[in-house]
């Protein structure tokens, strides 16, 4: 059987960790340090779209952090907000699974698309759901997400919320949002089946 939960962990921390040693903008922009992000790129404005050997540019590095600061010093000078690494994943995609609120907002402010899937077809909104990230979720939807968007195993952002995370704030908030209690993947599995099956009592009560 296929890890799944390991495999989608495996190609999302590859893009953002890979080659990151050694690469000071990457470090910086990671680190929230937006005087030190702004000293290297006035030194040289090529290390605004530098990117890591697994393709991340400091903008990947910089939704990882809580503080928006440096990512909306990094799209005022023009960082391309919807591009992809290595492993198919924009900006988007980080704040989302690391649950940034403040910088999904300003990523979709200057045109972050919900909708980009990454190599495996996941949007933003699979990748909140797998890490149980409920306020970028929220975020999200009121800004359009397709709530029953399916990934390559056919699983929606409900499925993968009761199989990864199974956050039952982000369930709920799915399914406020019209997200389809019935869904079942590829496998023919469903939401309360696919929580049973990893032992989320919470989630099935």
């Amino acid at each position: 059987m296929i890890n799944y939960r390991l495999m989608a962990a495996a190609f999302f921390f590859y893009g953002i960790f890979s080659g990151l040693a050694g690469q000071d903008i990457h470090q910086a922009a990671k680190a929230g340090d937006l005087e030190e992000v702004a000293r290297l790129i006035g030194k040289d404005p090529s290390l605004l779209n530098l990117k890591s050997s697994g393709g991340s540019s400091p903008l990947h590095f910089a939704a990882t952090h809580e503080d928006p600061a440096v990512a909306e010093y990094l799209l005022s000078m023009g960082a391309p907000v919807n591009e992809y690494n290595a492993s198919g994943y924009t900006p988007l995609h980080y704040a989302a699974v690391y649950n940034r609120e403040a910088v999904a907002s300003v990523l979709i402010l200057h045109g972050g698309d919900p909708e980009t899937c990454s190599l495996e077809g996941q949007t933003s909104l699979h990748m909140a759901a797998i890490s149980g990230a409920s306020e970028v979720t929220s975020i999200l939807l009121d800004n359009h997400a397709a709530c029953d968007s399916r990934d390559d195993y056919g699983r929606t952002p409900l499925l993968l919320a009761a199989r990864e995370s199974g956050d039952v704030l982000t369930a709920e908030i799915l399914l406020q949002y019209g997200a389809d209690i019935d869904a079942v993947d590829k496998n023919g599995s469903g939401a309360l089946e696919l929580s049973a099956w990893r032992g989320y009592k919470t989630f099935t009560e």
